[in-house]
């Protein structure tokens, strides 16, 4: 055993991450048409807001499924996927969305520094 004489540091848990419908934040919740198509390539994403003071390239997390889930006509439509990507099912769906309509994405799970961790749902009304 050493002694280390100096400066006392905490050790703290990470906070909670974020999610985000590619660049849109877990924090909105309306929705544009064109912001739909533009954020349908980037997937769901869980990290830290940029406001918060973590260094985002040592502190990264990666998306490993995802539910989405839809309304229609009293018809509820999940759909799962494997990975932080929309499936092709999920992209008809996606596109099928009109003014109006709603969607959640939620049971986002990701693995990060600590291991695996839920995420905040994000649900959306579209414009």
């Amino acid at each position: 055993s050493k002694s280390f004489q100096g400066p006392e540091y905490f050790v703290k848990s990470l906070p909670k991450p974020s999610s985000f419908f590619g660049g849109i934040a877990s924090t909105e919740s309306r929705i544009t048409k064109s912001q739909i198509t533009g954020n349908m390539t980037a997937g769901v994403k869980a990290g830290y807001d940029p406001s918060m003071p973590l260094d985002p390239s040592k502190v990264r997390f990666s998306v490993t499924g995802f539910e989405l889930v839809v309304t229609v006509g009293g018809n509820t439509v999940r759909k799962t996927s494997n990975s932080g990507k929309f499936t092709g099912e999920m992209t008809q769906v996606m596109n099928a969305l009109k003014p109006g309509m709603s969607f959640t994405i939620g049971a986002i799970s990701a693995t990060g520094p600590a291991g695996t961790v839920r995420v905040t749902p994000m649900a959306f009304v579209v414009q």
